[in-house]
Formats: C-alpha cells, sequence, structure tokens
C-alpha cells in the first residue's frame, strides 16, 4: 500500500478500489504503516526521528 500511494502515485481512491475495501480502511492502513515505519526508524536510526 505504501509503494504504490508514494512511488506508484496512486491517490488513496485508486487504491481501496484496487483493494476492494473502503477509502476510510485505505486511510487507516496507511496510518498503521507509517506508524510502524516511524517506530523502526526511531529504532533503528534516531538521529532522523524527531522523537
Amino acid at each position: 500500500m505504501i509503494s504504490l500511494h508514494y512511488y506508484g502515485g496512486l491517490t488513496v481512491n485508486r487504491i481501496a478500489g484496487l483493494m476492494g475495501v473502503s477509502h476510510a480502511r485505505v486511510s487507516q492502513i496507511h496510518r498503521r504503516a507509517l506508524i510502524r515505519l516511524n517506530s523502526l526508524l526511531d529504532k533503528y536510526r534516531p538521529d532522523l526521528v524527531g522523537s
């Protein structure tokens, strides 16, 4: 999902259509992925995260 949006340039609505889920669900998945990525970045590269 992250790669579809940021690297593929797809909109949330387009991703929702491809995945067969609602816009709200894609937004929820997107937010959780960003939180997880931020957590991993903070763990391995705290110098890059403004904690």
